[in-house]
């Protein structure tokens, strides 16, 4: 996933925001990989997707996708308890 995947997925065409979304790549990569375990975002398309949709929520201000978080949680290699 790149700076450049991300700003077309949020329609943004210019660079003044490019350290925020950085920002929230990691954040939202950080986040999926906590709940998740290993994480191989080359492979799993769910998975980028719903980072995706995380870095979008988050960049809206929403603070994050509720959907995005049922996603990692099921596709957890870990129990969740």
């Amino acid at each position: 996933m790149t700076l450049a995947d991300v700003k077309s997925r949020l329609r943004v065409d210019f660079n003044d925001h490019d350290t925020l979304i950085t920002s929230l790549m990691n954040a939202a990569i950080a986040r999926a990989t906590s709940v998740i375990g290993e994480l191989d975002l080359a492979i799993n398309h769910e998975a980028q997707e719903a980072i995706l949709d995380d870095i979008e929520a988050m960049y809206r201000g929403d603070g994050g996708s509720l959907s995005s978080m049922k996603t990692y949680r099921r596709l957890s290699i870990r129990p969740m308890i």
